[in-house]
């Protein structure tokens, strides 16, 4: 128990500290690391259990869900736009090893040459995977970026196109909408950022739209990873949907592979 109260007291002593010294750059780079720190060198599930279901949870996972999301994409717009000034390379922030982790999602839905249309939903201001997905050898000619913010997509769309090495046989589309309201007719494999809000809404949506044999890719926050996401896998049950396979990037999030139930 007293574990567990000194991660709470951690975390609400970084809220404060966040809280204090927003305006500041630096300093919030370096709570922002502190936080990732913090929630990943716990891979304790009861432990992660006993936090999640504590009484400061509620409050502490609405402070850092708004703070880890305003960071991240302020983080993506930096990158983006030092590459079109120059002042970074595509190499420098497109970590390598990001490239297997990607490819371990892939080969989650053993993918056939019949699969045409990967779509991302909730592509951000600086479109890591969209590039990675188009990069890759026979797979998907036409890659898709849904994001619902248009100054995150118009980003996206400049940094892309700057970034890859365009192919005849591929093409890249960015479409300004809304998850839950996109039509999904003709994707084959739907990937659903760690980030979104109302996943179940968008799968629900994609349910509706999407042709009986696409698979959904949903990254998911798991153990303290849920301090910083919205965890919709918990309990697992997706209505309509059952889980095939899952992989493990990193201690705070799974990516699950989400088929039709036609039980």
């Amino acid at each position: 128990m007293s574990k567990i109260n000194n991660i709470i007291a951690e975390l609400n002593r970084l809220k404060v500290c966040i809280s204090n010294n927003n305006s500041q750059h630096t300093d919030r780079n370096r709570y922002m690391r502190s936080l990732w720190d913090l929630l990943s060198a716990e891979d304790d599930e009861r432990l992660a259990e006993d936090i999640v279901t504590h009484s400061d949870f509620p409050e502490l996972y609405q402070f850092y869900s708004r703070i880890w999301g305003q960071y991240i994409s302020s983080s993506e717009r930096i990158h983006s736009i030092s590459i079109s000034s120059g002042k970074e390379t595509p190499a420098s922030v497109l970590a390598i090893e990001d490239y297997d982790e990607l490819v371990n999602e892939i080969d989650l839905v053993k993918i056939s040459p019949t699969d045409r249309i990967f779509v991302m939903v909730g592509s951000g201001p600086f479109p890591e995977t969209l590039m990675k997905v188009y990069d890759l050898k026979n797979s998907f000619p036409t890659v898709i970026g849904v994001d619902r913010c248009h100054d995150s997509l118009e980003l996206a769309q400049r940094i892309f196109f700057s970034c890859v090495q365009e192919k005849v046989y591929k093409k890249a589309i960015f479409i300004n909408a809304d998850g839950a309201e996109y039509n999904y007719e003709g994707a084959s494999v739907i990937l659903l950022a760690n980030g979104l809000k109302n996943k179940r809404g968008i799968i629900a949506r994609a349910s509706q739209t999407m042709a009986d044999n696409a698979v959904i890719l949903a990254r998911n926050p798991i153990r303290l990873g849920r301090m910083l996401y919205e965890d919709i896998l918990n309990p697992i049950v997706i209505d309509g949907f059952k889980i095939t396979g899952y992989v493990e990037p990193s201690r705070l999030s799974r990516t699950y592979v989400l088929q039709r139930d036609t039980l």
